[in-house]
């Protein structure tokens, strides 16, 4: 994220809920709730959109939804 994209703020928190795939593959992804500034949300997205690592061997769920919080702080 931009290093000046939240100045003027304390920073925030948005917790994001996504949905990846055994191969890796991100399949939906979205704000569960939101820090309140939307540079933050953004860059809170775009941190999972796309693809991750795949599951490891012996992992049989097909994909697995995931709810978690990413903070920025402002330096």
């Amino acid at each position: 994220m931009n290093p000046g994209a939240a100045t003027g703020t304390s920073g925030g928190t948005a917790v994001v809920r996504f949905t990846v795939m055994r191969s890796g593959a991100v399949s939906s992804a979205g704000l569960a709730r939101s820090s309140g500034v939307g540079q933050i949300d953004s860059a809170a997205l775009g941190a999972v959109r796309g693809s991750l690592p795949p599951a490891p061997a012996g992992v049989n769920q097909a994909s697995l939804t995931v709810t978690i919080p990413l903070n920025y702080r402002v330096r």
